[in-house]
């Protein structure tokens, strides 16, 4: 697609209400994702005074509190940051690698090859990713920070993958997708120039929300300590940290929660307008 071909759909873009919102919230979360070691007040995981400042309130100099081990809540959050996005971010860049190439594969394939993947994926789509996710980290127990990520990207390309094979089956009876072929461009030519770009807007909805999801997901296994390991900072490990005096100080959850509400909240709303403007049907 053209540069002059995105200029009105950004325009769209913007007039989405909420998008503004949602747009700069992801800008501020990747600044301080990015920069968080700059812009944390303490060391993350400073134990500050393990006698006098365990599970203290909010206060000018610890905003959101300290956990149970006397750590600032507000510099774990900023620290943990750039563990939950890049975590999101990469198994998204690997569930979208595989559910294109496996979707393309296929739809190119057909006949036998195209029906077994297919029931497979089904398979894969009946077991719900939560559980298959518990049952993995419950058998493996801690995984380093690659391999979490590699996991939740390894489980998140069932659907990406039929989604894509149903848009390659529409685009193989285009006019010009059939004049390619018989001109003998090869299939690895056709898949570059002509599926790819128009498989673009399918891939931009389909992560965006898929961070949310698995922002959301690294979040509540590492609440339940099967994912991020302590004394890493991630979200998810930010609630742990207090979930055994919340009930005692409910102030101590309410920065983490929010940040993980917010982030989720604003991921799918950037989604549901890129799926407006850029009229991608999920339903197929």
């Amino acid at each position: 697609m053209t540069t002059s071909g995105w200029t009105p759909r950004w325009r769209r873009l913007r007039d989405e209400r909420g998008v503004t919102v949602a747009l700069v919230c992801c800008a501020l979360l990747l600044l301080v994702g990015v920069g968080g070691a700059w812009i944390a007040p303490y060391d993350p995981t400073a134990l500050l005074d393990p006698l006098d400042m365990r599970s203290q309130p909010p206060s000018w100099r610890h905003p959101l509190g300290t956990d149970p081990y006397s750590r600032d809540i507000l510099s774990r959050i900023i620290a943990g940051a750039r563990v939950s996005l890049g975590l999101a971010v990469g198994a998204i860049v690997l569930a979208t690698t595989i559910g294109v190439a496996v979707g393309v594969g296929s739809a190119f394939a057909g006949g036998r090859t195209d029906r077994v993947v297919m029931r497979l994926v089904d398979v894969a789509l009946a077991v719900p990713r939560v559980v298959l996710l518990l049952t993995v980290t419950s058998v493996v127990g801690t995984l380093p920070l690659a391999m979490l990520a590699v996991l939740l990207g390894a489980t998140g390309w069932f659907g990406l993958s039929r989604l894509v094979r149903g848009e390659v089956l529409a685009l193989r009876t285009q006019d010009r997708f059939v004049a390619a072929r018989a001109l003998g461009v090869p299939p690895l030519a056709l898949v570059r120039r002509h599926v790819l770009p128009d498989l673009v807007p399918l891939i931009a909805v389909t992560a965006t929300t898929g961070l949310g999801r698995v922002l959301l997901l690294e979040s509540s296994l590492s609440f339940l300590g099967l994912g991020v390991a302590p004394p890493t900072a991630s979200w998810g490990s930010v609630l742990l940290d207090v979930s055994d005096v919340v009930g005692d100080s409910r102030w101590l959850a309410v920065g983490p929660g929010l940040v993980i509400t917010i982030t989720v909240v604003a991921m799918q709303r950037l989604g549901d307008a890129l799926q407006s403007v850029l009229d991608v049907r999920l339903s197929r």
